[in-house]
């Protein structure tokens, strides 16, 4: 009697132990798949713009180097930084002292050969009378023809040089080609300039500040989608919160490495009308590649979002349940017949089946209605790197919220926990010099 006593109570402990350990297994499996919370986002109507960023330099439209032909002197300067002149206006000039003493001697040069002209003409004259007489031999009347013909070019040649000497004066006053403003310049009083093997630059001036051009490096991965025509809008560092708008108007084929990078020039044209942007400024250029109005987007961590493994086998699994009990119904044929014009994506395949989809198909998932985690193929479009386009899909609307990835509770209730704590005790006041202190116990 006894043992059959405990014979009975070694079977109820035995079924009492599996019986907690079945009730623990089942608290550690929820709170497991509890331990995590889906960060959702709503699918909404808006605009996207698929740009190519780069960078440039703004530079002055019609821009001219003023310089001098002649060396010498800086006697004196009209014109100075972001002064407005005018096409003949006088910029510098040059000291003449040097140049009309040239020209003096070139004047006395010239008088002198002339006057020696003179004299051989009279004696060529005389010489054509007394040859024609037969009064001279024809050696002595070929020689005076040759001194007239000799005398009559070191004539010409002194006149020449007085005339140089008299364009070499006018060329001592700088004037400006254009009309402008001088945006640079490089002289000053007192300084001589040797216009021997190069000309000197005097001074920059830009035909028009009022419209400017970029000239934007261009990586060779991005050049094929920018094309003559296309909107740009950037920015510059002194004017962060505005952005200018400009176009492309040229894409130079001629390619520029640095650094075994090889990159392209795309000139684009803005205009300067609050005169805010300055030759020489960086610009941060962003081409609009592509540009939509009023599409369905979705956040682009949607479509990168991967649920956990448990998680996709029961979708999976419930997918493949269902498309088996409709296998043979009017659902499936309509859902075949969608899939065949190209109105939807074709269904999901299952795990380990070795399905993959173009570029432009992304799985995206979300709670339906019943509140069971789903997952629908979308035809994706444009993408600007945060939201992407929706261009065809079932379900998705817009309002519905997608998954764009999970997140602890630990550290959900951590963020609660410190922002209860800062809104009782405010925020914990930092170290000086910004570091966070040593910690507790000394170094």
């Amino acid at each position: 009697m006894i043992e059959k006593i405990k014979d009975k109570r070694f079977l109820v402990s035995i079924i009492l132990f599996f019986m907690v350990c079945a009730i623990l297994f089942f608290f550690m499996v929820r709170k497991q798949s509890n331990d995590f919370e889906y960060m959702l986002f709503d699918v909404s109507i808006g605009d996207i713009e698929k740009t190519v960023s780069c960078t440039g330099t703004i530079n002055a439209k019609g821009s001219v180097e003023v310089g001098s032909q002649i060396s010498g002197t800086i006697s004196s300067l009209y014109a100075d930084y972001n002064d407005t002149v005018h096409a003949g206006m006088k910029l510098a000039v040059l000291d003449t002292l040097l140049l009309a003493a040239e020209y003096s001697q070139s004047v006395a040069d010239m008088n002198r050969a002339n006057n020696k002209m003179i004299l051989s003409r009279k004696e060529y004259e005389s010489a054509i009378e007394l040859y024609d007489k037969k009064l001279i031999s024809n050696n002595e009347f070929l020689t005076y023809k040759t001194n007239y013909l000799i005398d009559s070019a070191d004539f010409q040649s002194a006149k020449s040089k007085m005339e140089k000497a008299k364009v070499n004066i006018n060329y001592a006053i700088i004037k400006s080609p254009i009309d402008g403003v001088v945006i640079d310049r490089n002289v000053e009083v007192g300084q001589t300039v040797a216009a021997n093997f190069t000309t000197p630059t005097f001074f920059l001036i830009a035909e028009n500040l009022s419209k400017l051009e970029i000239l934007v490096s261009v990586d060779e991965s991005d050049i094929g989608s920018i094309k003559v025509g296309q909107n740009a809008c950037f920015t510059v560092n002194a004017y962060p919160d505005s952005t200018f708008w400009g176009d492309v108007v040229e894409v130079r084929k001629k390619p520029t490495v640095l650094q075994n990078v090889v990159n392209y020039v795309v000139v684009v044209d803005t205009e300067n009308k609050n005169n805010l942007l300055l030759p020489g400024m960086t610009a941060t250029v962003d081409f609009i590649i592509e540009q939509k109005r009023n599409v369905l987007l979705a956040p682009i961590a949607a479509v990168r979002f991967k649920p956990p493994e448990d998680v996709e086998k029961r979708f999976h699994e419930r997918m493949r349940k269902k498309m088996s009990s409709m296998a043979d119904g009017e659902n499936h044929d309509a859902l075949r017949r969608d899939t065949a014009k190209g109105d939807f994506p074709p269904p999901p395949p299952m795990p380990g089946s070795g399905v993959s989809f173009p570029d432009n198909v992304a799985q995206i998932w979300y709670f339906d209605e019943e509140g069971a985690l789903t997952m629908e193929l979308a035809l994706t479009g444009a993408s600007d790197g945060s939201s992407i386009e929706l261009v065809k899909c079932k379900n998705l609307k817009e309002g519905v919220a997608v998954v764009t990835g999970v997140k602890k509770k630990l550290d959900i209730k951590e963020n609660n926990s410190r922002k209860q704590s800062n809104q009782l005790f405010g925020p914990s006041s930092p170290q000086p010099g910004g570091g966070s202190g040593p910690p507790p116990g000394g170094r």
